[in-house]
């Protein structure tokens, strides 16, 4: 690399070394909401806010799963991304669950965000309280 290159480089600070080049706290958020939709299938609400909460989850959680891990996207790149892949997800298992004969909507999108946010979970030390120090 040149050194006028390496000169106007990005600065990495403490928000741009994690490993996914994205904030922790952001995929806290994703994960809550994922276990959120989970809480709000299995206590089979049927208010307004169930059907919020879920567009906006599996909108999100799948795809953050598959997106989170690869660096240097712009941020739009990334949230379209992000809602590209949900669906594309969602339409896969919903293809699958279909051919089986096996439809059931609230537990494909509970099995798909638990699938999600464990994913999450598993693949991020800060996100499981652990320092990478």
């Amino acid at each position: 690399m040149s050194p006028r290159l390496r000169r106007s480089a990005p600065d990495t600070g403490p928000t741009q070394s994690h490993r996914g080049s994205t904030p922790p706290a952001l995929t806290r958020l994703v994960v809550v909401l994922g276990v959120l939709e989970v809480i709000l299938l299995a206590s089979d609400n049927h208010s307004v806010v169930i059907y919020y909460v879920g567009l906006l989850s599996v909108s999100v959680v799948p795809g953050w799963a598959l997106v989170s891990p690869v660096r240097h996207l712009d941020p739009p790149l990334r949230w379209a991304l992000v809602l590209t892949m949900s669906w594309a997800s969602l339409l896969v298992v919903a293809q699958v669950a279909l051919t089986l004969h096996h439809w059931h909507p609230r537990l494909l999108v509970a099995l798909v965000m638990l699938l999600s946010s464990g994913a999450l979970v598993a693949r991020d030390p800060l996100v499981r309280g652990r320092s990478r120090a």
